[in-house]
C-alpha cells in the first residue's frame, strides 16, 4: 500500500521489516536484497536515519552470511579429513 500511494518512507520501513523476517528465517540473501531496496528508497528521500540503519542492517546480514559460509566450509573440511 505504501508503494501504491507513494509513501516512500513507509515503503522503506516495510522493506526493512520484510528483510528482518527473511533474516529470522535464515534467508540472508533475500534479507540483503530487501535491505538494499530499503537503502535505495531512503537515499532517494534523503532520510539519513533510515540510510544509516539500512547500512547497519546490511553489514550485520553480510557478517552473518559470511560466518555461515565459514562454518559450512569448516564443516566440509572436517568431513573431508575424516574420509582419509
Amino acid at each position: 500500500l505504501a508503494k501504491k500511494y507513494g509513501k516512500k518512507k513507509q515503503e522503506a520501513v516495510c522493506l526493512n521489516g520484510i528483510s528482518n523476517i527473511y533474516a529470522d528465517y535464515g534467508d540472508n540473501v533475500k534479507a540483503i536484497d530487501y535491505i538494499r531496496k530499503c537503502i535505495k528508497i531512503s537515499e532517494s528521500i534523503k532520510d539519513s536515519t533510515a540510510i544509516s540503519n539500512g547500512y547497519y542492517n546490511l553489514s550485520m546480514r553480510c557478517v552473518v552470511n559470511s560466518t555461515s559460509r565459514n562454518r559450512e566450509l569448516s564443516a566440509r573440511t572436517k568431513v573431508e579429513y575424516c574420509n582419509f
